[in-house]
């Protein structure tokens, strides 16, 4: 997901879901949900790279039902999608939780990850001040040197002139 480049990606997932979806390791929750979390990012962000066919969307639902559902990940995940499909008040409600659940957990980077987004699908002025601050302390406080490519990885969709 962090170059842009998906091909590689989308043609060696290909390869190994049949073997996965056949796999006792499916059963293990953490696993699951750790290739089910990058596969349906993988499927997101080239859907943004190259928007077209729609099924792509039923995927990454799919994907997001075999993430444990009360899981920062999963309402990310779920975030993005209200999100393509216009709904930005449920974008914002499931970022809300992705970002009380990241920092109840204190996984602080991710936190502000979902900072810049929630301040993102805000817009306007607060909005857009929320993100820059979001930017900000990557930088600063977490010693993220490049901020914006980083959150472009994670929110493409999301990642205009700030």
């Amino acid at each position: 997901c962090s170059t842009g480049e998906h091909a590689w990606g989308l043609e060696r997932s290909a390869e190994l879901w049949e073997a996965f979806s056949r796999s006792p390791l499916r059963r293990t929750a953490a696993l699951r949900a750790l290739v089910h979390l990058g596969h349906a990012r993988l499927l997101l962000n080239e859907h943004i790279r190259s928007p077209g066919d729609t099924r792509v969307l039923r995927l990454v639902e799919k994907d997001a039902e075999a993430i444990d559902e009360s899981s920062a990940q999963a309402w990310r995940i779920r975030a993005r999608l209200a999100l393509l499909k216009g709904d930005r008040v449920r974008a914002l409600e499931l970022l809300d939780s992705s970002l009380a659940d990241y920092t109840r957990r204190g996984w602080i980077n991710e936190a502000v990850r979902d900072e810049y987004a929630i301040g993102r699908v805000q817009g306007g002025d607060a909005g857009e001040k929320s993100a820059k601050a979001a930017l900000d302390r990557m930088e600063q406080e977490l010693g993220c040197p490049d901020a914006r490519r980083n959150l472009k990885m994670y929110f493409p969709e999301l990642a205009g002139s700030l």
